[in-house]
């Protein structure tokens, strides 16, 4: 990572409230020039908010996850195949 990406993904993990080391390592990611969040820090974050993800389904064929809000309990589930990623 280049210095000026290192600050760029820096500033953003401080207007997130996200630590610069976990926003460093592994956090946040840089593609043509845009700062994109990792899943695993997406998951973290959600899971800190007080939500739910629980994966259902989880094989070579397709990953069924259903997510649920702490605050209303509304619920999605999110469903992707093989087929999709083809």
């Amino acid at each position: 990572m280049k210095q000026d990406e290192m600050l760029n993904v820096m500033l953003t993990a401080k207007d997130l409230g996200i630590s610069p080391m976990k926003a460093l390592n592994g956090g946040f990611y840089i593609v043509k020039g845009k700062i994109s969040m990792s899943t695993a820090l997406m998951t973290d974050r959600i899971r800190k908010a007080g939500h739910s993800i629980k994966i259902t389904d989880w094989t070579s064929e397709k990953c069924v996850i259903i997510g649920i809000r702490k605050d209303n309990g509304d619920s999605v589930k999110f469903e992707y195949t093989m087929k999709d990623a083809q």
